[in-house]
């Protein structure tokens, strides 16, 4: 059975503003595995960030992450509603 877990982490102006919670992938298939994370977006100030998205292997002792910019905008007003 595998054993890895899998997080994301923002980082604004190298500094880390966001983490989740390890997840832990039950289905290992191969080189490529999907992973599901939830990231409340509403907690974080828009701007721009590096995500940084790490897995660890638990029963093989390894550990990689790849890291990507993002930029978080400013959440739209819903149509209809006055500002």
């Amino acid at each position: 059975m595998p054993s890895v877990l899998a997080s994301l982490q923002f980082f604004r102006e190298n500094v880390k503003a966001f983490e989740t919670e390890p997840a832990r992938v039950s289905k290992v298939s191969g080189t490529r595995t999907p992973i599901e994370l939830s990231v409340p977006l509403a907690s974080l100030q828009p701007g721009r960030y590096t995500v940084q998205l790490s897995v660890v292997d638990e029963i093989g002792k390894k550990f990689a992450f790849v890291r990507a910019p993002i930029v978080i905008l400013e959440p739209r007003a819903a149509e209809g509603r006055l500002p």
